[in-house]
């Protein structure tokens, strides 16, 4: 089993990511299933409370971290990838491969420190009402992750003044678009090459 080494403690991160004011800074973890042999990623923006959750495919789970990882925060702009912070689960034992594909640093919780995380807490207990302990979550199709998240992403919530995550979301994502227009040619993300 691979261990997490060099890693960036969360009292290493910078202090204003505690305050939520700026977006791109992320939680994660797993959601386990029955027998933690299967699992589901969760992604949560500090900011928005934006989940992202998908599946963590069978086998070697830190190479499937690492390259699932990088297929969903690459899609961000920069701007909205700024951190991730993590528990020291084996899965993130190639968290610097991660930092170097996508500019994210990657933090990680102090030991059974849950309230470290508590947005990522949050979304997990509300996946939960889609997929309960002791599930084999090796069996659930991507697309019933996805509508969970959804459903979750469409809850109006108090914490943003009764917008959902969804909305405050696009909010992040339309200024980091129109700020990566500014900045750089516009990218065709979907074919990895620039648009003319």
């Amino acid at each position: 089993m691979q261990t997490v080494v060099d890693a960036l403690k969360i009292g290493d991160r910078p202090a204003h990511i505690a305050t939520r004011e700026e977006a791109g800074h992320w939680e994660g973890d797993l959601v386990m299933g029955k027998g933690n042999k299967s699992a589901i990623v969760t992604l949560v923006e500090r900011s928005s409370r934006l989940l992202v959750a998908f599946a963590l495919r069978p086998g070697n789970r830190s190479d499937n971290m690492h390259d699932q990882l990088i297929e969903a925060m690459g899609v961000l702009p920069a701007t909205l990838r700024r951190t991730l912070t993590w528990d020291r689960g084996s899965e993130m034992a190639k968290h610097a491969e991660v930092t170097a594909a996508l500019g994210t640093l990657v933090y990680f919780y102090d030991p059974a420190s849950p309230w470290q995380r508590a947005s990522n807490e949050n979304a997990n207990g509300l996946l939960r009402q889609y997929f309960r302990k002791g599930d084999d979550l090796s069996a659930v199709e991507p697309a019933h992750v996805l509508f969970a998240a959804e459903k979750i992403n469409s809850r109006p919530r108090a914490v943003l003044n009764w917008s959902s995550a969804s909305a405050r979301f696009a909010v992040y994502a339309a200024a980091a678009k129109s700020a990566d227009a500014i900045d750089a040619p516009l990218q065709d993300h979907s074919l990895g090459r620039q648009v003319s």
